[in-house]
């Protein structure tokens, strides 16, 4: 036991009498920079300007908001005795006005942490004097039966009301006590945030105010008791003894972690401008999908009202098609962490411009991605002349070079056609049903007009001509006078007796399909 300061022996007694460490007043910690809005992380380092994310371990968190729920895992708490909610630190808070007021929640493997390595309790206060019930200081904050706690007393200090009192107990008994207490950092009639932690790996219980550490004590291995009933603002006859107290004041924001926080993180819970156990009632997107299949993956996060993310979250987020065509596959629901769900392996087959993605997930706001596909976007006319759409036949002389006119609603250019289109394949002639794989056709060379293109740039010097290549399945022309398209097919004999569709696959994903029948003759 190290005694940090010296005091009246008198005090020193009553300190080693409990294993308590004694700590001077502190001053009070620096101003804070705030960041809000879209995106915004919950907490900002004071100082700095820059986003940080809330401490992850989260497991329990009461804010007070008119009821006991439990904002994390469901772990809702019972009202008993005189216990209101008043204007608190962050919207509403429980106000404790009578002996017998608590807030109990029942054991639970989740609040059991001492099953791991360390633990963090954590409470915005605002301490009105005396606890209702005889002790010294304004009484329990938070406390398991037996267990771990933290409370405004002192039986070491003169000045009860502004000491800020931990044990992370093993038992009911003082040989299990193991007490950190720090005089003059608790202010009566005001808001003060008060932490404990303990981890295993440093063996240190250390205490904070208003996010400046005031206490330490190493402690070494130990078990503080976390598998008992939890209180909010009270202990019960059958903890600790036979005596019910209750703490004079309002508790708001009141969390369990599984892990001892950094003095880092407890400056930035401090300095936070919101409380970090606002509810989640949306989505919103971190990284937005792009591409098809998909060359950007999502990733989601969970948000309250406010738009900042809850970290807490661990709502399970599933992805479906919003608008337009495509085929999604891969993993589509996925469980947030730490406020964050991130998918990994989905992909969009067939996807065009205006093609969506929208995310949900069970009483949250959906939030819809941007088109996957971004590129030109055509206004079909349709097909003209002789030509009918699928599922129409349209009888034509087998080894006959055939025109397909169709319009985009004005000149988009050669390079209209989508990679690997346009494209044939054999279909049956009594169901239509396709018969075999989409065969891309070639661009035919041509060289019998005057007005051409090509990949890079175009000129016109008449009215109508082909874009050259080097294949021979097929020419494109367009006309400004019409202004449509004619693309030229140059069928094959050995066609007599079938019949194919031909898909217009283009740019911006969209695609038409026309059905021949050939024969012999006309």
């Amino acid at each position: 036991m190290r005694i940090k300061f010296l005091l009246p022996l008198v005090l020193l007694a009553a300190a080693c009498d409990r294993g308590a460490t004694v700590m001077a007043p502190v001053a009070a910690p620096p101003a804070a920079d705030y960041m809000r809005g879209p995106g915004a992380a919950r907490f900002i380092t004071a100082g700095s300007g820059v986003q940080v994310p809330a401490p992850s371990g989260l497991v329990a968190c009461w804010n007070g908001e008119g009821n006991a729920n439990d904002l994390v895992l469901g772990h809702n708490g019972t009202m008993l005795g005189d216990v209101s909610f008043v204007p608190g630190r962050f919207g509403q808070a429980f106000s404790f006005n009578a002996l017998g007021g608590d807030v109990i929640v029942q054991p639970n493997t989740d609040m059991d942490v001492m099953k791991g390595d360390g633990i963090t309790l954590s409470a915005w206060f605002l301490p009105k004097g005396a606890a209702f019930g005889v002790v010294a200081g304004s009484g329990p904050v938070l406390e398991y039966d037996n267990g771990a706690q933290i409370w405004v007393h002192s039986r070491v200090y003169d000045d009860p009301m502004s000491v800020f009192f931990a044990d992370m107990a093993e038992s009911d008994l003082q040989h299990g006590w193991h007490i950190v207490e720090t005089g003059g950092v608790i202010t009566q009639n005001v808001w003060n945030h008060g932490v404990a932690t303990y981890s295993r790996t440093s063996g240190n219980i250390t205490t904070y105010v208003n996010g400046v550490q005031v206490g330490q004590e190493y402690v070494g291995v130990i078990g503080p008791v976390t598998n008992t009933p939890f209180h909010i603002g009270s202990r019960q006859p059958g903890s600790f003894g036979s005596t019910r107290y209750t703490f004079n004041g309002l508790i708001d924001d009141a969390q369990v972690y599984n892990r001892a926080l950094t003095p880092a993180e407890v400056l930035q819970m401090a300095a936070a401008p919101t409380s970090s156990c606002n509810p989640p009632t949306q989505l919103g997107l971190v990284t937005q999908p792009a591409g098809a299949p998909l060359t950007s993956q999502p990733v989601v996060d969970v948000r309250d009202a406010s738009g900042l993310r809850v970290s807490f979250a661990r709502a399970p987020v599933t992805v479906s098609i919003a608008s337009g065509t495509g085929t999604l596959s891969g993993t589509t629901t996925v469980q947030a962490v730490n406020g964050v769900a991130t998918f990994t392996n989905l992909q969009v087959t067939g996807a065009t411009v205006g093609t969506t993605l929208r995310f949900a997930s069970t009483g949250l706001t959906s939030v819809t991605s941007n088109s996957l596909v971004t590129g030109p976007s055509y206004s079909w006319q349709g097909f003209f002349g002789d030509l009918n759409a699928a599922p129409s036949l349209n009888r034509v002389k087998a080894g006959k070079e055939i025109d397909i006119e169709f319009s985009l609603g004005g000149d988009k250019g050669p390079m209209i056609f989508a990679t690997g289109f346009p494209a044939t394949r054999v279909i049956s002639c009594t169901t239509l049903a396709n018969l075999g794989p989409l065969v891309p056709l070639g661009r035919r060379a041509n060289d019998d007009g005057d007005h051409w293109w090509n990949d890079s740039h175009h000129r016109h010097d008449g009215d109508d001509d082909h874009w050259k290549n080097d294949n021979d399945d097929f020419g494109l022309k367009y006309s400004k006078h019409d202004r449509h398209y004619t693309l030229e097919w140059q069928t094959e004999k050995s066609f007599d007796g079938s019949c194919r569709a031909m898909v217009l696959t283009f740019a911006d994903g969209s695609s038409r399909t026309a059905y021949f029948s050939f024969s012999k003759k006309d």
